[in-house]
This record gives structure tokens, sequence and C-alpha cells, in this order.
């Protein structure tokens, strides 16, 4: 009966003592999450201020994410134990994006951001290390191709994000889409950097409804720095066709320009403006086809009480007083000489 007595004692302080441990590492918890908090509240003080320096003081900006980006990523290295460091090390990577965003294009040092977006795919990687190939590829193969002119070094960048994603292709739900798209603008955008061929194919309906993912998502990845002040999907600025050709005129080319200003080339007054500014951000044809065919297929499938608003398909066919965008009328041409997917649903929202 002793040995009994003590045996079930035993397992009472074992009990227990696992409690206290269990108490004790959860204060140490709470501890140190507070002191991530602490850590990370005068930082945040100062990433709210950017927006000025971002509109007044461009270098400034850059300098201050930086140091900001740094300071970050310190402070989650120091709580690398606490579930919340994901996030400063997430912010650490999302700031260092915009300041090299703001260098290429408000300062128009591609260089330097070339070394920037460098830096923020290190980062990146300390935390998902198998997708060092694939971060921020797109941009750095963007700055090489359309700032640098460098065709080679653009090649090689989209080569090794040809095999990643080849490696890394799913057929599984909304991204099947995407995956064939990028797929294919890969193959049709290295071909023309080695060859200076254009692509002359067809768009499939899997890569064509992938296009929009890529607007989507990508659009995501260029930062939220507008190109133009005045291009601002979030503003009430209101600007006139002929003014927006002459703003997206201005703006340099590149794959970047084209995703974060064609909800405003869908405005655009002529089907030449609209060809020509197709020309200039996708010299390669692939994204240009896979709008087209979107717009062609729209035009023949959607609902016609689709609302542009509301609907991303919609506002790439028909104006907000349901006339044709320049867009549906070069799309009717590009039908002409071209084999469209099969009938489809096409009811996507913004």
């Amino acid at each position: 009966m002793g040995d009994a007595y003590t045996r079930r004692m035993m397992r009472r302080k074992s009990t227990a003592t696992v409690l206290f441990l269990g108490f004790l590492l959860s204060e140490t918890v709470t501890g140190q999450e507070r002191q991530l908090q602490q850590d990370l509240a005068p930082l945040e003080k100062r990433v709210r201020a950017l927006e000025q320096l971002l509109r007044d003081a461009p270098e400034r900006f850059v300098t201050e994410s930086l140091e900001l980006s740094a300071a970050y990523h310190e402070a989650a290295k120091r709580h690398a134990k606490v579930t919340q460091s994901a996030g400063a090390r997430s912010d650490a990577v999302t700031i260092l994006i915009r300041a090299a965003f703001a260098t290429r294009q408000i300062l128009r040092q591609p260089e330097r951001a070339l070394d920037l977006y460098r830096r923020a795919a290190a980062l990146h990687a300390e935390r998902y290390p198998s997708a060092r190939e694939a971060a921020f590829r797109d941009e750095i193969a963007d700055i090489q191709q359309f700032d640098l002119r460098d065709h080679a070094a653009a090649a090689n960048t989209l080569e090794r994000l040809r095999e990643f994603e080849k490696a890394h292709a799913t057929n599984q739900g909304e991204m099947a889409g995407w995956s064939a798209w990028r797929a294919q603008w890969l193959d049709a955008e290295i071909t023309y950097l080695r060859s200076k061929k254009a692509f002359a194919g067809t768009v499939n309906a899997a890569a064509m409804t992938g296009l929009i993912a890529q607007i989507y998502y990508g659009a995501g990845t260029v930062g939220s720095v507008p190109l133009d002040p005045a291009l601002n999907i979030y503003s009430e600025t209101s600007l006139s066709p002929a003014e927006i050709e002459t703003k997206l005129a201005a703006l340099p080319a590149s794959h970047t320009t084209f995703l974060q200003t064609w909800m405003f080339a869908t405005k655009l007054p002529t089907p030449a403006a609209a060809q020509k500014w197709l020309t200039r951000n996708d010299p390669a044809g692939y994204w240009s086809a896979s709008l087209l065919t979107l717009a062609a297929v729209a035009e023949r499938d959607l609902d016609a009480s689709a609302d542009p608003k509301s609907n991303v398909v919609a506002s790439l066919i028909r104006t907000e007083s349901r006339k044709p965008t320049a867009f549906a009328l070069l799309a009717r041409q590009y039908a002409k000489t071209r084999r469209l997917p099969p009938p489809m649903q096409l009811n996507i929202g913004h």
C-alpha cells in the first residue's frame, strides 16, 4: 500500500510540475509577445509616416524604408520563438519591396532597384527557402528587359523561374489556370528575348482565364506605389480618355506598367491607342494575345447584364455607359484571325 501511495503522489507531483512548467512557459511566451509588440510599436509609427515621404521626398522614403526593413527583421530574429514574429518578417520584406519599386519607378535607378529586389528575395527565402528561385524573379527580369535592355540576362532569369514553376505546377483549383498561363507566357517571353520572335499563336481557355489571376496576384507584387498620382484606382481623380492616353504614353514601358495601368487603358479613346499601349508594354505579345482573347470571348459569352463596376471582365469590354471599350473594338479585329476557346462562363467579380 505504501508503494502504491508513493507512486500516486509522484504522479501528482509530476503532473503539477508539468503544469507549473507550462505556466512558466506560457508566461514567458506572453512576455516575449509583449516585448515584440513594444519593439514594433515605434516602427509602426515610422511606417505610417512613409506615405508622406513617398510623396514629398522619395529618396528619404527609400532610405527610411531600408532602415525600417532591417529593424523589423532584427525584431523578428530577436523574438523568433514568438508566432507573431512571422508577421514582422513579412513586414520586413514588404517594406523592402516598396523601396525597390520606388527606386525603380520614381528615382529611376534600375541597378539599385535590382539589388533591393535581390535583398528582398534573400529575406523571403529565410522563411520560405523552397521559393528561393522564384521570389521576385518577375520584377528582376522586368528591370533587366525593359530598363537595362539586357535581354540575355532577362532570359536567364526567366528560365530559372520557368524551371521552378515547372517543378511546382498545379492542376488544382483556381491556381491551375494561373499555372497554365504563366507556363505559356514564360515560354513565349524567353523565345522573344532569345530570338526577337513575338508570340503569334493562340491562347487556350485555361491560360486565358489564368490571365485574370495574373492581373490579381501579379499586380499585388508590384507594390502599392502609383506610377502616376492621377493613375490610382483608389483616387477620385477623373481623367478624360485623351488625358489618360497622354499619361500612359509618358510612363516607362514594362509589364509592371501593364499590370498597374490596364484598368486605365480600358478607357483609351481608340483601338489604335489601345494597340500602341499593348505593343509598348508587351513587345513579346503573349500578354496582349491573352488580353485580346479574353476580351473577344467576353464579347461573345459574357452576360449582357454584367456590370463593369463590379465585374473585371465586363470592365475590359464595356464602359460604365455600356459602350464598347477600345479593347473590345480591337478584340473584334483580333478574333477574325484567331481561333477562340469554346463558350465558357466569365462572371468574375473584382
